[in-house]
């Protein structure tokens, strides 16, 4: 038992001091083109920056700092006035500029419809699963 939990602390530890240097970073790659696709995503990508407990990155390499990064993938299909938004989340880290690896968890594959009545609402419900995923995540299983 003793070594279960040596070895557990020694997994988390990464991740607590991740969290504990600031807000975590969270690259997205959407594709999702369209009026209510680019809006449901705008309202998620607003969500996310008026967090204090995420930080937007461009890519993997979290600025140049090489630290674990969240990784949004959305995929969008619009017909008529509704939009399916199919999501998928894991992580990535970098080691140095050309190695770079990401692990995504098959759990959290997700999809929703938003209608174009209420593209706003629909980004920040995407926020709160997001949020749901991170609080119940455990990015320890994964080989980064």
């Amino acid at each position: 038992m003793r070594h279960l939990v040596l070895m557990l602390l020694c997994a988390l530890a990464p991740v607590a001091a991740s969290a504990a240097e600031g807000p975590q970073s969270i690259n997205i790659h959407a594709n999702c083109d369209g009026k209510i696709p680019s809006a449901v995503v705008a309202s998620f990508t607003e969500a996310i920056r008026a967090s204090q407990k995420y930080h937007l990155v461009p890519n993997f390499s979290d600025e140049g700092r090489q630290g674990v990064v969240m990784t949004v993938h959305m995929a969008c299909a619009e017909m008529h006035d509704v939009v399916g938004i199919a999501t998928s989340y894991g992580w990535a880290k970098c080691y140095s500029e050309k190695e770079c690896h990401i692990a995504l968890d098959g759990r959290s594959i997700r999809a929703v419809l938003c209608d174009e009545s209420a593209p706003a609402e629909c980004g920040r419900t995407l926020f709160k699963v997001l949020e749901d995923f991170i609080k119940n995540a455990e990015p320890s299983e994964f080989s980064l």
